[in-house]
């Protein structure tokens, strides 16, 4: 095994391991899921600082030990013993336990922080949402970013930051330019924009990176959903 990994191989071999356990795990894809939208719904809500680490936090912590107990499961089945043990069960049980503490946490955190925050805010939750516009483009680039994540697990190609379908680089970039269409008024600057969007594209082509389908898919992937979603919460 090497030891000396440049960072940039290390976060990808680490959001790889991330992928994997998206691409073959139904619970950790549940609690993802639920995790997103959450920190979504969380975004327009009113809550200080410490409240949103809290719910941060709890997310995390649930699909972590979600993480690891698959993990610790994988190595018993596979490395240690796949015959009946006491001993093996206590621990699977165990590693069972922490998931289930870990959710715990979560309802209750969920519970205590966004209870107060929600009831009876429906209408001003609305209203908030269309007058956000930093939050509105952030938002945008949350999804298109999740999305391109969650097709590569399900499609099971390439890795966060390299090839697979569909081109997260060309997705980006052409959600960019969609939002540059959207609040910029020089029509110039939104050009050059989709200039810049179509040059990085084509080079994941040139590089042997990406076919010209996956950069075509990645880049619509990213104008019609930055569109979309902000169509959405503007109320346009």
């Amino acid at each position: 095994m090497t030891k000396n990994r440049s960072v940039w191989e290390s976060l990808n071999n680490a959001l790889g391991g991330v992928i994997l356990s998206l691409r073959y795990e139904k619970n950790i894809r549940f609690h993802f899921l639920i995790g997103f939208f959450v920190f979504i719904y969380t975004l327009f809500l009113n809550l200080t600082m410490t409240e949103r680490a809290l719910i941060v936090f709890a997310i995390f912590f649930v699909i972590a030990a979600e993480m690891f107990n698959t993990a610790i499961e994988h190595i018993i089945d596979f490395f240690i013993t796949t015959n009946p043990n006491p001993v093996i069960k206590m621990v699977k049980d165990i590693s069972s336990g922490a998931v289930f503490l870990a959710a715990v946490n979560s309802i209750l955190v969920g519970f205590f922080i966004l209870y107060r925050n929600s009831y009876s805010h429906v209408g001003w939750l609305i209203k908030r949402m269309r007058s956000m516009e930093n939050m509105t483009i952030f938002f945008s680039i949350v999804i298109v970013v999740t999305l391109v994540v969650f097709i590569k697990a399900v499609t099971k190609t390439g890795t966060p930051f390299y090839g697979g379908f569909p081109s997260g680089h060309a997705a980006f970039g052409f959600a960019v330019f969609a939002l540059s269409v959207l609040y910029v008024d020089y029509y110039v600057i939104s050009v050059l924009i989709f200039i810049m969007a179509f040059i990085l594209s084509k080079a994941r082509v040139d590089r042997g990176i990406h076919t010209p389908m996956q950069v075509i898919s990645g880049g619509i992937l990213g104008f019609l959903v930055t569109i979309l979603i902000n169509n959405i919460l503007t109320g346009g």
